[in-house]
């Protein structure tokens, strides 16, 4: 059936427990499986008359904590991958718009499912419509399997 899943995790308990369920459901495939975590670019900030900026980290700072951040949270996915008896493939990718690069992977890796998590712990309709999880929805033509 599925041969291929992506797995776009933010780090939140939510996420994580999308990505292990997706990590079981490959096994049971016997689909190989590939984790991403998408970070911002550095920010470009804009001050108007009378407004303090806030301190910012330098970008070569700001890159490192956010591999930093990366690495942990990947390293999570790996981890449950391991525990599934599994290998995993890990990705980082810099985008302004996590949906984008998800649906951008999807189809350059030739995923033929995606696992998200419904976000926040409002009802299922109201997650979805302000989530990354309903802009991937909109945008790809791979199947989403959503967890809650």
């Amino acid at each position: 059936m599925f041969k291929h899943i992506l797995l776009p995790t933010d780090g939140t308990a939510g996420s994580q427990r999308a990505v292990r369920r997706g990590m079981l459901l490959a096994r049971v495939l016997g689909a190989r499986v590939t984790s991403i975590y998408v970070t911002p670019p550095y920010p470009l900030i804009y001050a108007a008359d009378g407004m303090a900026a806030a301190e910012m980290p330098t970008p070569t700072q700001f890159r490192r904590d956010n591999q930093k951040t990366a690495e942990k949270y990947l390293g999570l996915g790996a981890e449950a991958a391991r525990k599934a008896g599994m290998p995993c493939a890990t990705l980082c990718v810099t985008d302004n718009q996590p949906y984008t690069a998800i649906v951008k992977i999807a189809h350059s890796k030739k995923n033929d499912l995606i696992v998200m998590r419904a976000s926040s712990r409002k009802p299922l309709s109201l997650r979805l419509f302000e989530s990354e999880t309903r802009k991937v929805l909109g945008r790809s033509n791979i199947p989403l399997l959503i967890f809650h």
